[in-house]
């Protein structure tokens, strides 16, 4: 009697396929390809599954491995697709782009205030940006500290405030093994 860690992947065809979206995702994620070289590849998979058809029946399957890789690949560059565009940073309007220390931002709490031990914490998206005098649209997000006193107990989820403090990055603890906070954020 044969005893398998892993069924047949004939009998679930769609594993294969969520094995290929999730490399697309990582592959995109540890090495940041192009959104150009992204589209090259994805028309000429497209081209080479559309060739395949021209092929005659006999050639076809014995070519069926070559339009099953070529699927997977679709697949693959699918899943760097979505992690190229959800990635908030290649948008035009990412607040990486515009800031400069002495601007103004208008932000968004996303969040009820978190109370620590000397301040507030609250998660908050950035709606605008002051250049030149002129708001602009800008994208992004920002862990916000606040300063514990009275005032702050009046700020609640979907306030809007405006700061005038300059960012600062989130920094890592400096140990290469150790979780990192600055990415996952």
């Amino acid at each position: 009697m044969r005893y398998a860690l892993l069924p047949d992947s004939r009998t679930m065809p769609f594993v294969r396929l969520l094995i290929a979206l999730v490399t697309g995702i990582l592959l995109q994620w540890y090495t940041g390809f192009s959104l150009t070289m992204l589209f090259a590849v994805t028309i000429v998979v497209l081209i080479a599954l559309l060739w395949f058809r021209l092929f005659i029946p006999g050639l076809q399957y014995k070519l069926q491995w070559l339009r099953g890789s070529c699927i997977l690949l679709l697949f693959m560059a699918a899943g760097a697709m979505v992690t190229y565009t959800k990635d908030t940073s290649h948008h035009p309007q990412w607040i990486g782009k515009q800031y400069q220390p002495t601007t103004k931002v208008i932000v968004t709490l996303e969040e009820p205030l978190v109370e620590k031990a000397k301040s507030f914490k609250a998660l908050a998206s950035i709606q605008s940006i002051d250049i030149n005098n002129q708001w602009n649209s800008a994208k992004g997000n920002v862990l916000l500290y606040f300063k514990k006193d009275s005032t702050m107990a009046a700020l609640h989820y979907g306030d809007q405030v405006v700061i005038y403090k300059t960012f600062q990055p989130i920094s890592n603890s400096g140990n290469p093994g150790a979780f990192n906070y600055s990415r996952y954020c």
